[in-house]
């Protein structure tokens, strides 16, 4: 079984909180990135002033109003550190 050296290992992080700031794309809910992919509300208005248009069944959705299935697969996801 192959073992990463001890200095890559994954770190657990204590804390998870997000903000009503955060956004992730969601098509037809679900995830249309990998769950480590979070927008910062001012990101969204910078894609969007540059050109970046929603597909059909796309849409932003603030993490603190994701389903609670969804938010805990983000929250396991970011919960460990590189």
């Amino acid at each position: 079984m192959f073992k990463r050296p001890r200095h890559l290992q994954t770190l657990k992080l204590k804390i998870m909180e997000f903000s009503e700031y955060d956004y992730v794309l969601i098509k037809n809910g679900q995830p249309l990135e990998s769950l480590d992919v979070i927008y910062y509300f001012s990101s969204i208005i910078e894609m969007f002033n540059t050109g970046f248009k929603l597909e059909e069944g796309e849409e932003f959705v603030c993490m603190t109003d994701l389903p609670s299935k969804l938010k805990n697969q983000y929250i396991k996801t970011l919960s460990y550190e590189n």
